[in-house]
Parts: C-alpha cells; sequence; structure tokens
C-alpha cells in the first residue's frame, strides 16, 4: 500500500484554494473556488484514519464553497464597509470615534440582528429556536427552568457554526442542558433541526447576536461552563472594534457565570489569542488555567470542526481556559 504523505495532502489543499476576482457592473468582487480534484486521485492509496481526515476536509472545502457563494449580498456589505473607511492610516482618535458611534448604536440596531437572513419570515415548520430581532433588552430575559422543564447546569456556546460539538456535548451530558446562540438565521434552524432529530431534549437554539444580547438572556450567575470557539477575528485595525472578546466581553462572561465557572476559547489567530488571554487575565475574577499552542490540555471542550480543518490546513491553534474566582 503506499504510503501517505501528510505535509504533500496539506500543501494539496493551501493549493486548492484559489481567489478569482469577479468584475460585475457596480464593482468587484471576490470568490473563493476550493477544487478538490487532485485530491480525488490520493484517495485509493491511504490509510483508514487518514481517509477520515480527508473526508472531513473535503466536506469543510465544499461547505466552505456554498456559503461563499451564498453570502456575495454580504461580502457586498463589506465591500461597502471597506469604501467608507479606505482611509486605514486614520488617526486613533477618529478610529476611536468610529467604534464608540458603534457601541452607542448597538442597542438599537444590533438587537435585530442585522444578519443576511433578517428579513426572511418565520415558517411553520421552522423548529422551535428563539428569535431575539427586534425584541428589547428589557424583555430578553428567560425563564430556562420552563424551557428545559428542569432546573439541570446550563452550558452556553458562542457561534456553533453547524453545531457538532454543541450536539456532540449534549448527547454526551444529557444531565446538563446546552444553549448555542448564532446571529445567521439558517444555521441556528440547522442546528436545532439536527438536534430535534437525534431526540435531544436539553439543546436549544436561539438567534442573536452574542455580543450585545448574552447579558441578557441568563439570570446571574446562572451559566456552569461558557465556550467560545474561533470567533471572527476581524483582523483588519479599524474593525478591531467590533471583535467579541474584549475587556467588556469579560465583564459579561463573569456576571454570567456561576462561581467556579468556566470558560474555554480558542482561535488560529495569534493576535487575537493574545488580546482574549489579555482581557481575561486582566480581569480581578478570572483565573487562568492554560493559554497553549497546537498542545490542548483538555481536547474535549475545543474538539469542533473547524479545529480539525485548520489542523489538516496547518495553522496553529491557540487554546485558552480561564475559571471563575
Amino acid at each position: 500500500m503506499k504510503t501517505f504523505d501528510n505535509s504533500t495532502f496539506l500543501h494539496k489543499i493551501d493549493n486548492n484554494i484559489e481567489e478569482v476576482s469577479m468584475e460585475e457592473n457596480q464593482g468587484n468582487k471576490e470568490q473563493k473556488i476550493y477544487n478538490t480534484t487532485e485530491i480525488e486521485n490520493e484517495k485509493d492509496s491511504l490509510e483508514p484514519e487518514d481517509e477520515c481526515k480527508i473526508h472531513i476536509a473535503e466536506n469543510e472545502i465544499n461547505e466552505c464553497n456554498n456559503e461563499d457563494l451564498e453570502c456575495n449580498d454580504e461580502d457586498s456589505d463589506s465591500n461597502d464597509e471597506d469604501l467608507d473607511c479606505n482611509d486605514e492610516d486614520s488617526d486613533s482618535n477618529d478610529e476611536d470615534l468610529e467604534c464608540n458611534d458603534e457601541d452607542s448604536d448597538s442597542n438599537d440596531e444590533d438587537l435585530d440582528c442585522n444578519d443576511e437572513d433578517s428579513k426572511e419570515t418565520p415558517s411553520p415548520n421552522d423548529p422551535p429556536i428563539i428569535d431575539l430581532r427586534g425584541i428589547p433588552k428589557e424583555k430578553l430575559h428567560f425563564q430556562w427552568n420552563e424551557i428545559f422543564k428542569n432546573d439541570h447546569p446550563i452550558q452556553f456556546e458562542i457561534g456553533p457554526g453547524k453545531g457538532e460539538f454543541l450536539i456532540g456535548l449534549a448527547q454526551k451530558h444529557p444531565e446538563k442542558n446546552f444553549v448555542g446562540i448564532e446571529i445567521r438565521r439558517k444555521r441556528a434552524i440547522l442546528i436545532q433541526n439536527k438536534a430535534l432529530r437525534a431526540g435531544l431534549q436539553n439543546l436549544q437554539m436561539i438567534l442573536g447576536d452574542a455580543k450585545y444580547t448574552s447579558e441578557y438572556i441568563f439570570p446571574k450567575e446562572s451559566v456552569e461552563v461558557m465556550y467560545v470557539h474561533f470567533p471572527d477575528p476581524w483582523p483588519k485595525r479599524r474593525h478591531a472594534c467590533r471583535r467579541l472578546v474584549n475587556a467588556k466581553f469579560a465583564d459579561i462572561v463573569h456576571q454570567l457565570l456561576v462561581p467556579s465557572g468556566k470558560i474555554y476559547l480558542s482561535t488560529d489567530v495569534e493576535t487575537y489569542s493574545k488580546t482574549m488571554f489579555e482581557c481575561f487575565q486582566n480581569h480581578l475574577g478570572f483565573k487562568n488555567i492554560y493559554f497553549e499552542t497546537n498542545s490542548c490540555p483538555c481536547p474535549e471542550f475545543h474538539n469542533t470542526v473547524h479545529e480539525w480543518k485548520f489542523q489538516l490546513w496547518g495553522r496553529s491553534i491557540h487554546y485558552l481556559q480561564f475559571v471563575k474566582i
């Protein structure tokens, strides 16, 4: 049997991700095209364990391709934003003013969850997700013991993506309740449908923007564990104020967690991992348990599809855990 060269495979994946510029009447749009043709030629010679990894990678590549095709409107909006902010070298005072303006508008604008699905009318066939769009923040208080019909401990994931990690936790721990919040309606519905098909009564999805709603949807000291895996890093300097994890977010997490409650974080962006560490390390209410790169002390709490994908692509993964003190 032919020996599988993992480094060669990773190189092929990277080389098969191409960016193609598409010119349209109103401007230019960039679209990622993911090609798996060459990878197919290697599949017959692989060990079973490696075949499994390739299957995961191929699925992620195809899903990324579909997501990019569906998000042209969102990318167009981003291009418009970039045109409005084309002066990257503007002084820091202007950037701070932009951040302050964005934060001041968040209560009215962002609670409406302005994602690409925000204008869609809910269907009678949709699963029972909790839709926060348009609800005033003073009404974002829920009795979770009534929703789950029990008083089991609550674990909360922000941005569960397609839900593999959250659903896996719910299946392993029927004695706990799990809540996920997604800004994209299609993903929230997808995860809730998966949970229903799996017969899970201990998982509830929320449609909303975690950055502006998390502090209102749970009572103080009611969440046992929080998970934040691979949040949008907003790498541009002028967009840094849009990141989820900041000093204010650390305050919110401290407010939500029970005594000795934990938060697990991971990212493939080194600068963002340092920001995460500083935000929680500088908070007097948290103690750092670990901050590791490419060596996860608690893999069962970080084992997501994004982690597998980025590892296959050779990226470094940064893992953090903090406990409330």
